[in-house]
C-alpha cells in the first residue's frame, strides 16, 4: 500500500522472520508493534497517537515535527519485550521524544544495538523498567528529577548506561541482567 490512514488503532504483528515495511502511516490512531520477531518501520509517517511497543521495532527516522518513523504522540511500553532498534548509520542518536515504560511494574522499554548510543533528551515516565541491551549504550546525562519521572528503575542487560547521579535515574532499583553490564558514572558521579 502506498499508505495507510490510521484514525483509531492500527497493529503491526511480524511472527515469522525479520521485516521492513516503509508505507506511510498516517493519521490521529496509535500503533501497536507486536509479535515474537523484529519490524523495521522506515516510513516517514506522520500518525500522531502515539506508539505501543510490545516486541522489537527497528527505525531510521526521528521525530522532527513532521514525520518519524514512529510517528508522534510518544512511545509506550506494552509489554516486557518492547525493544527500540535505531537501524540508520548514525552510531550517536538523540532520542528526544517521550518514552514510558507502562503502567505495570513488569513492563519495560529498551534501547539496543551493538555501536548505538541513544542519548535521552525527552520526558521519561512510567512504572515499568527502562532498559540498556544487546550492546547499546544509554546516556541519561541529561535528565533530572523533573524530566526522568519513571519509578520502574533501570534495567542494564549486557549494556552500558551513562549517569551523574541519583537525578539522572529517577525512582526504582537498578538492575544488571548480563555478564557484560555496566553503569558508568564517570569520573565524580555518584549514587
Amino acid at each position: 500500500a502506498a499508505k495507510v490512514t490510521n484514525n483509531n488503532s492500527l497493529t503491526i504483528v511480524n511472527s515469522v522472520t525479520s521485516a521492513t515495511t516503509s508505507t506511510l502511516i498516517e493519521g490521529t490512531g496509535s500503533v501497536l508493534v507486536n509479535g515474537s520477531q523484529k519490524v523495521t518501520i522506515t516510513g516517514s509517517n506522520t500518525y500522531t497517537g502515539g506508539t505501543r511497543l510490545a516486541s522489537d521495532v527497528g527505525i531510521v527516522k526521528l521525530w522532527d515535527g513532521t514525520v518519524g518513523s514512529l510517528g508522534s504522540g510518544g512511545i509506550t511500553a506494552s509489554g516486557a519485550d518492547g525493544r527500540i532498534f535505531w537501524d540508520g548509520p548514525e552510531t550517536t542518536i538523540t532520542f528526544d521524544t517521550p518514552v514510558n515504560t507502562g503502567n505495570l511494574a513488569t513492563e519495560r522499554l529498551g534501547f539496543a544495538g551493538t555501536g548505538k548510543t541513544y542519548v535521552l533528551t525527552g520526558l521519561v515516565s512510567g512504572s515499568g523498567w527502562l532498559r540498556a541491551s544487546s550492546g547499546a549504550v544509554l546516556d541519561l546525562r541529561q535528565q533530572t528529577a523533573s524530566t526522568n519521572t519513571n519509578v520502574g528503575g533501570v534495567e542494564i542487560g549486557n549494556a552500558t548506561v551513562l549517569a551523574n547521579g541519583d537525578a539522572n535515574l529517577s525512582g526504582g532499583a537498578i538492575n544488571f541482567t548480563g555478564t557484560a553490564s555496566v553503569l558508568d558514572l564517570g569520573a565524580s558521579g555518584t549514587l
